[in-house]
């Protein structure tokens, strides 16, 4: 595993290394490795050409990075982006859970979302994406940040837990990079895909409680969606990871080693460190042409 470095990659490397990984230390634009396997004849490959990187005033947006969508002008769920890439015109997108989608059935009866005013030119659309800024625990006082792009889920009937968001032109740029982080300067570099096995070493990227490691404990289960009503999952991963799940971890991203493996679907919430995994896999694969990227700016 490559970590770029930062204010917290001692504790980032502390984790990846207490969960088996050979960590080594690489500026951000140094080459992540070979190239993601592909993953069917319909899915294009990560493209060798990338965009020249961002101002220093336009900084990269990683995968593990809050957004919020809005209902009725009030920020009714916080999100988290799991990897960047392309749909099948090259339109850059990140990829995320369903529980942000606010066009569907409501949550169940109690279920928290924080009452912040949304911005004055909010439009109706209830899954427009705005980006926040990785303050854990601080939503209350954190700056609301410009909008990215349009949130969009598959239909109910579809067993995958993953959101496809649309961004924006003005912010696409920002967003095409294939880096992992926490929003403390640290970063990991995805240079391919993995399916989950058993035993086989993960780590989890969450704003909330940072890169959390563990192991894969059982595939190819089939649990039902608790927080998305009528939606149920087939053939998803589970695992445990060395620390509890928080509120906001969901859509979070999941790898091994450098490998993208999946997306944060269910958490057993503050009593448990078990969470259920989305496979990144079927997701690309339902989503002929959309594609992660896997290769560092150049």
């Amino acid at each position: 595993m490559t970590l770029t470095g930062g204010s917290s990659s001692d504790a980032a490397r502390a984790a990846t290394e207490a969960a088996g990984f050979t960590v080594e230390t690489a500026s951000q634009n140094s080459a992540a490795g070979a190239d993601a396997t592909p993953i069917a004849d319909d899915v294009a490959a990560a493209s060798d050409e990338m965009p020249s990187p961002v101002a220093a005033s336009e900084p990269e947006v990683l995968g593990g990075t809050y957004f919020y969508t809005i209902r009725d002008r009030i920020v009714s769920r916080f999100c988290v982006t799991a990897f960047n890439g392309t749909d099948r015109d090259g339109n850059a997108i990140a990829i995320t859970g369903t529980h942000c989608d606010r066009t569907g059935p409501p949550d169940p009866p109690g279920t928290p979302f924080i009452p912040i005013p949304a911005p004055p030119d909010a439009p109706p659309d209830p899954n427009v994406a705005w980006v926040l800024p990785a303050t854990a625990g601080q939503f209350a006082t954190s700056p609301l940040g410009p909008r990215i792009g349009i949130l969009r889920t598959p239909p109910i009937d579809v067993p995958l837990d993953y959101g496809i968001l649309r961004l924006d032109e003005a912010v696409g740029n920002r967003f095409r990079n294939n880096l992992i982080g926490v929003g403390t300067g640290t970063s990991i570099a995805i240079d391919g895909i993995a399916d989950p096995v058993v035993g086989a070493p993960i780590c989890r990227a969450s704003p909330i409680s940072g890169f959390t490691c563990g192991t894969v404990t059982k595939v190819d289960v089939n649990p039902a969606r608790r927080r998305s009503p009528g939606r149920n999952l087939e053939h998803v991963a589970a695992a445990t990871v060395g620390f509890l799940t928080l509120p906001g971890d969901l859509g979070s991203p999941v790898i091994s080693g450098t490998k993208a493996l999946g997306i944060v679907s269910i958490n057993s919430g503050a009593t448990s460190n078990n969470i259920v995994i989305q496979p990144i896999r079927p997701v690309l694969e339902a989503n002929p042409g959309l594609t992660l990227f896997t290769r560092e700016e150049r």
